[in-house]
C-alpha cells in the first residue's frame, strides 16, 4: 500500500477577545473590553452591555493590566501603538489566498510521513502594523517536524493589511489552524 502524503488546510481565523482591568488614578478599578482608540481618549465597552461605553482620558487613567498580564502606566501621554490587540474595529487580512499560499508552499515533512502522523498544528503569530508577520508561537503542537514546517512557510509569506482601530493599524495577535493529512 503505498502512502500519498497530502496536507489538508483548515482556514479559521481565530481573534479571541477578553477583558482589561483599567485602574484610574482615583483608584477605582474597572473591568472592560477595549473597543477604540482616539487621540486623547480610551474608548472601553463594559462586558454585556454592548450599549455601554466608557469614555476615558488618558490623563485619568493610571494603569491598563491587559488580558495577557502586561501592565501599562499611563502618564500624561499614551503609547498605546505599543500594545498587542486581540480584538480590532477591521481585522488583519492576508493579501492572498492563504489557503492556496499554505497548499503550495508546505512540504508534508517525511518524519511525519514515516510515523504516520496526522493532526492540527496551531500557530500564533502577530500581524504588525505595517502587515508582517511576527512572534510565532505554536499553541497547539503535532511535533515529527509539523511544527516548524507551519512557521517556515508563514514566514514566507507576503505582508497582510494590518488590522485597524479608528482607522489607525495596530498590532493584531492572530491565530491560524492548519491540518494535516495523509491519503
Amino acid at each position: 500500500m503505498k502512502i500519498i502524503p497530502a496536507l489538508i488546510i483548515l482556514l479559521l481565523p481565530c481573534i479571541t477577545s477578553a477583558q482589561d482591568v483599567i485602574t484610574l488614578k482615583s483608584g477605582k478599578k474597572l473591568d472592560a473590553k477595549i473597543s477604540e482608540i482616539r487621540q486623547t481618549k480610551i474608548v472601553y465597552r463594559k462586558p454585556g452591555m454592548d450599549s455601554t461605553l466608557l469614555y476615558l482620558n488618558k490623563t485619568g487613567v493610571s494603569t491598563i493590566k491587559y488580558h495577557n498580564g502586561a501592565i501599562e502606566q499611563f502618564g500624561d501621554t499614551a503609547n498605546l501603538q505599543r500594545r498587542v490587540f486581540l480584538t480590532v474595529n477591521n481585522k488583519p487580512r492576508p493579501t492572498i489566498d492563504i489557503e492556496k499560499f499554505l497548499a503550495a508552499n508546505m512540504v508534508y515533512p517525511e518524519k511525519a510521513v514515516a510515523k504516520r502522523t496526522e493532526g492540527t498544528v496551531m500557530v500564533k503569530f502577530i500581524v504588525n502594523e505595517d502587515g508582517a508577520l511576527s512572534d510565532f508561537k505554536i499553541t497547539k503542537s503535532l511535533g515529527e517536524g509539523c511544527d516548524e514546517e507551519v512557521i517556515r512557510v508563514l514566514k514566507k509569506m507576503p505582508r497582510w493589511k494590518p488590522g485597524l482601530i479608528n482607522g489607525s493599524a495596530v498590532k493584531v495577535y492572530y491565530s491560524q489552524p492548519v491540518n494535516f493529512k495523509l491519503k
